[in-house]
């Protein structure tokens, strides 16, 4: 079939098993949180112990059609124990999981950064473990977002969190995503459009980087929010959940909170929400240079690796196949 320009397969075809849900209990999150070792997931620590954990991947549009704007794949974070041998290697350590990653995707999200800012030294070596075109996309730290809400000085607080990734990531840098509570309404309009404004003033030092902004609250939708910020340069995340409008450069996709138990197998089949997507995609992917960034969950069908497979399949586009499954095929 042909949608929007891009070819879409009836087939489901996926990397991974597949198990159709059953009686799903909380998951056992296999996340740990750790400066130097991975990212983090998202929400990964409340109260000094695991909570929840993400992840996400950039669907790549049809090579074969006219593109303007490049179409980044990747993942939220990137340190699952789940994936140990149906995507990474059976045994890899984690400080190894990003160097495979990226031999995968060329993009990720980076969720420990929210919980502070990160060192040089560990910017230096997600760099180093991965090759010049892959981008790293950064939560901005919940400081800014969730304990001040954007008052108090953020700006400046976010300010300085932009200049160290720009000074030591450079063209690294895919964005930088603040990601707001799900309590914070279009009640704090004034309170967004005034940090957007700050942000966005040449005083700022930082007016030129990617910063993205995720709304959750519903509320937001027809406020009018996403053209008074790209006004600014800055974009806002658009999810399953709440689409604000504006021009789509950050799609997450998201599935439902602990909705699977593990994160080693599709366990939905959610192949025409893709093709919704992948429609949307490749038409925004003709009306700006600028790159579009797409990730989505474990949860969003129970493996990640497996769903951008399936998508790419799905659009006629080649699949490497994950070292772990390169490893079992040698057995």
């Amino acid at each position: 079939n042909e949608r929007g320009g891009v070819r879409v397969s009836n087939a489901v075809p996926f990397v991974g098993r597949y198990r159709k849900p059953g009686n799903i209990s909380r998951p056992e999150l296999p996340l740990s949180h750790s400066d130097e070792g991975g990212g983090g997931g998202e929400g990964a620590k409340q109260g000094g112990r695991l909570q929840g954990t993400n992840t996400g991947i950039i669907i790549t549009m049809n090579e074969t059609a006219a593109a303007t704007a490049p179409v980044y794949t990747g993942t939220m974070s990137w340190v699952y124990d789940d994936w140990r041998s149906v995507f990474y290697e059976a045994g890899l350590p984690q400080a190894k999981m990003l160097e495979q990653l990226a031999t995968m995707f060329d993009t990720v999200e980076v969720d420990a950064t929210f919980y502070g800012f990160p060192r040089p030294t560990t910017l230096a070596a997600w760099k180093a473990q991965t090759p010049d075109g892959f981008r790293f996309s950064f939560k901005v730290p919940r400081a800014v977002t969730h304990e001040r809400r954007l008052l108090g000085g953020t700006v400046d607080v976010a300010a300085d969190f932009g200049k160290l990734i720009a000074a030591e990531m450079r063209e690294r840098c895919g964005a930088l995503l603040l990601q707001m509570p799900p309590d914070f309404t279009a009640t704090e309009f004034d309170t967004l459009t005034a940090f957007a404004d700050g942000l966005s003033s040449p005083r700022s030092g930082v007016a030129d980087l990617p910063w993205v902004v995720e709304l959750r609250h519903a509320s937001w939708q027809d406020t009018g929010i996403a053209d008074y910020l790209a006004a600014r340069q800055i974009a806002v995340a658009t999810t399953e959940r709440t689409d604000c409008g504006g021009p789509l450069r950050y799609v997450r996709l998201l599935g439902t909170e602990n909705s699977v138990a593990r994160f080693d197998e599709r366990q939905f089949d959610r192949s025409a929400e893709i093709a919704t997507w992948a429609e949307r995609i490749d038409a925004a992917r003709r009306t700006s240079p600028v790159p579009i960034y797409v990730y989505v969950r474990n949860f969003f069908e129970g493996h990640a690796p497996a769903t951008i497979a399936a998508r790419r399949t799905c659009l006629d586009l080649p699949n490497a196949t994950p070292p772990g499954q390169k490893q079992l095929s040698l057995f």
